[in-house]
């Protein structure tokens, strides 16, 4: 059976672990985009034209570039040879890119064309939660979508990216719900056992599948409560 002192050390190495994850600090840049397609040739009564060429599958894509950790991202931060870039399927057109807007002007958020598929992204600093949202309009005769991200920087995380869609939080709860009963179940089934057959075991045991359900949990919740779009960017993907 579980003494006391055993709960106690078990409710302290979780906290400890809880309060050294969440305390750690890191950057990550994250891009979060949707998509959407504007006019394609199946309508031929409308017409759509760009510098009096017309466009037969126009589509928008707005792209949200940001610091989703804890730490800034500074300007050195950034390897020389390749910025930020954004890069459409082989074969579209960018027609136009604009700015909708920043977290603040002061991190002087810039963006180029490099060539007619692919976009570079530059910044004076992004602090957490820094970044901006990017509208592109572009051509795409094949309509097959594909939108790739490159970010990197000294001393950060791995870039994240994923698609804007708040439907998506309902599979992400029922994805703890699965956890909880899928793993929490057979846990409570392995751990009466060992508490009957080899109790020396059992706090080895439930310490290992605590640690490992935390982990998955965390990064489940981290998903559901904290999907990570600064409001100034929720705001515009919201209203526009």
């Amino acid at each position: 059976m579980f003494s006391i002192a055993n709960i106690l050390t078990l409710i302290g190495i979780i906290v400890a672990a809880l309060i050294f994850g969440f305390s750690r600090k890191f950057s990550r840049p994250s891009f979060v985009y949707d998509h959407n397609i504007l006019q394609v040739k199946s309508h031929p009564d409308v017409v759509i034209k760009y510098k009096n060429k017309r466009i037969d599958n126009l589509s928008r894509s707005r792209i949200l570039f940001f610091n989703s950790g804890t730490r800034e991202i500074r300007s050195e931060d950034k390897p020389e040879s390749r910025p930020p870039t954004i890069s459409f399927t082989e074969g579209a057109k960018i027609l136009s890119y604009n700015i909708l807007k920043a977290s603040s002007e002061s991190i002087g958020f810039k963006v180029n064309q490099l060539n007619d598929t692919t976009l570079t992204l530059d910044f004076l600093y992004l602090n957490p939660k820094d970044g901006a949202v990017i509208e592109v309009l572009f051509d795409n005769p094949d309509r097959n979508f594909h939108i790739a991200f490159w970010a990197e920087f000294i001393g950060s995380r791995r870039v994240k990216r994923y698609r804007y869609d708040f439907s998506s939080k309902s599979i992400d709860i029922y994805s703890i719900l699965g956890y909880v009963s899928g793993f929490g179940i057979p846990l409570f089934i392995i751990n009466s056992i060992a508490m009957r057959h080899l109790p020396k075991m059992n706090v080895v045991i439930l310490l290992t599948a605590l640690v490992f359900f935390w982990y998955h949990f965390v990064r489940q919740l981290r998903v559901v409560l904290g999907y990570p779009i600064p409001q100034f960017a929720r705001d515009v993907f919201e209203s526009q």
